[in-house]
């Protein structure tokens, strides 16, 4: 493998589209007017939309499901300059591919593909613009900036944008040479590979309303903005992603009509969701997400199943795609505690616990010289703490938020409680005011009680 293998893998998605544009207007027997197959659902919102007033994103990524394995990674990278980058990729490359992202400037930027339109030859390609977007913007005016130099419209997309620092989020729609952006600080904003703007779709060849193919999920965002608008948390975008109503049939039909995608529903070709992802305000401060392969609905693909249903899609490479449970995914960084006890002296041997509030993400330490116990590379999350001292387990809840290093001081055995020989005064003492409370309680009441009066 050589520079020219990797320029060329990375580049594939703008080779790709730059295909099928030129592919349609090939003569021969692929010339047909054949409908581009959808690649992802997304959302944003914030202000009166969401529950706490932070903003929700979401995005789901719909690939045919030979491709599977290679999307399923998460990558925590410290570039020399610019942003530390949290990212879903495609195994291989330097940008995402999936389109998802967080630096630690607070920007969350996911994506829902669009097409091409017309070529601008000398162009930079979309996966190095994207990229040097990522790592460098600090803002959504600096993203929109970086991406709108020199674009070469192979790869046409939506692109949402969340600034935790602010709390504004944005959709950029970014055409060839053509594009438009809306931003807001209290609303919601849906995408799912539709130009909603009139000159981006021109450009792009594209019809808009009923006769695009994925107009009837944009219709669906807008509905359930309507019917959940000051609701809108991490768990409601969880299931917006695994939504199976369809607009055309106005019914449960999880089809390519429906979020949560499944093509093979309707014309048998292995394709649709395969992830979910959802981050909300405060999660992306701390370069946090929750994800989840798999159909984001969580219903399983068979291909021994789908095999005998449709022999003529019976790909080689095809494999079970079983979903997964939904769990976070963050940045790591380095831990430690320090265990001391009453008078500061280290405790050596302690047993050192992290549990994740919302996962069944678990770390386990033992404290050595110093009473010191490490973790080279904890995510970043919310945790209950546990240290196993002398004379029980030591609890509290910690937030980890970077690199990390407590102390925690336990008391000994003994600290805390009376001598022996003074818990049996100190019983007798308290059975005398409990007996006298108990004698002026009845006094008082056999005294005042009116079948006591004459």
């Amino acid at each position: 493998m050589d520079w020219i293998d990797i320029l060329s893998y990375n580049a594939m998605w703008d080779i790709w589209w730059r295909y099928s544009y030129v592919q349609k207007r090939l003569p021969g027997p692929r010339s047909d007017d054949v409908i581009p197959l959808h690649h992802c659902s997304a959302f944003v919102a914030t202000g009166s939309a969401t529950e706490d007033g932070g903003f929700v994103m979401g995005q789901n990524l719909w690939m045919p499901y030979f491709l599977i394995p290679a999307h399923a990674v998460f990558i925590d990278i410290t570039p020399p300059k610019g942003h530390r980058i949290l990212m879903e990729v495609t195994a291989g490359m330097i940008w995402s591919g999936t389109e998802w992202y967080i630096n630690d400037a607070g920007l969350v930027v996911a994506e829902t593909t669009l097409g091409v339109g017309p070529y601008q030859w000398g162009g930079t390609p979309s996966f190095i613009r994207i990229r040097k977007a990522v790592q460098y913007a600090s803002s959504i005016d600096e993203f929109v900036s970086i991406m709108l130099e020199n674009t070469n419209g192979a790869y046409s997309s939506d692109y949402l944008i969340a600034d935790a620092k602010t709390n504004e989020v944005a959709i950029l729609e970014l055409g060839s040479e053509k594009w438009a952006l809306k931003r807001t600080s209290d609303g919601f904003l849906g995408s799912c590979n539709y130009p909603w703007d009139e000159s981006v779709a021109e450009e792009l060849g594209a019809p808009q309303g009923w006769e695009h193919s994925c107009y009837p999920r944009y219709v669906r965002w807008q509905q359930l903005y309507e019917q959940y608008a000051g609701k809108i948390n991490c768990q409601l975008g969880m299931a917006f992603l695994g939504d199976h109503y369809d607009t055309v049939e106005e019914r449960i039909n999880p089809c390519s009509h429906t979020l949560c995608g499944h093509v093979e529903n309707a014309s048998g070709y292995p394709h649709g969701s395969m992830d979910a992802k959802v981050v909300n305000r405060t999660m992306a401060a701390r370069m946090e997400t929750w994800a989840r392969y798999g159909h984001s609905c969580g219903q399983p693909f068979l291909k021994e199943v789908h095999a005998k249903e449709h022999p003529e899609y019976a790909f080689p490479d095809l494999i079970d795609m079983i979903a997964r449970p939904w769990t976070t995914f963050g940045a790591v960084d380095r831990f430690s505690v320090t265990a001391v006890g009453s008078e500061g002296e280290p405790l050596e041997g302690m047993e050192v616990v992290l549990k994740s509030l919302y996962t069944n993400l678990t770390y386990h330490m033992l404290t050595g010289s110093g009473g010191r116990a490490h973790h080279p590379a904890v995510q970043r999350g919310e945790y209950i703490l546990e240290v196993e001292g002398p004379c029980g387990v030591h609890r509290e809840f910690i937030t980890v938020e970077g690199e990390t290093h407590l102390t925690v001081r336990i008391s000994s055995p003994e600290e805390g409680r009376l001598p022996g020989r003074i818990l049996p005064w100190v019983a007798a003492l308290l059975l005398v005011i409990v007996s006298l409370f108990a004698f002026k309680k009845k006094y008082i009441i056999g005294r005042f009680h009116p079948s006591r009066q004459r």
